[in-house]
């Protein structure tokens, strides 16, 4: 999607995911842009969620925890009652493992990119090269 100059509003938001993300005019380098696997240098505002994440880590993981105690006080009566749903999710939540810790990921960056939308008021977001799973 070509978006021209006299379009571009402080409102847009676009966010492009894949590290091998080649340019070609989808949007102004000027615009509010979210890479999610690697940093572009060429553009100069764009959010990064790896330095926010850095920053936050100690806030997100407040937010994970208190994630998983609302989905464990909506589960409860079932725990109590069945033992093979009590070891799934059990094994889910306090597991290690690798679609775990992805799942981890998602949240905080989902979490990081839906709190800077808020804090700047955007309108518009436009998904450029994302997965199914990220839309």
């Amino acid at each position: 999607m070509r978006v021209l100059p006299s379009e571009i509003m402080n409102d847009n938001l676009y966010i492009v995911e894949g590290e091998n993300f080649i340019f070609n005019n989808e949007f102004e380098k000027g615009s509010k842009v979210i890479f999610l696997d690697k940093i572009q240098k060429e553009f100069h505002n764009q959010f990064s969620l790896l330095k926010n994440f850095e920053e936050n880590q100690i806030f997100l993981r407040q937010k994970w925890l208190i994630l998983q105690e609302q989905v464990f006080k909506k589960i409860k009566v079932q725990l109590d009652k069945d033992e093979d749903f009590k070891y799934l999710l059990c094994n889910l939540f306090f597991e290690a493992s690798p679609n775990k810790i992805k799942s981890i990921y998602q949240f905080f960056k989902i979490y990081l990119v839906l709190d800077y939308i808020k804090k700047e008021n955007i309108k518009n977001v436009y998904l450029l090269n994302i997965s199914n799973e990220v839309e």
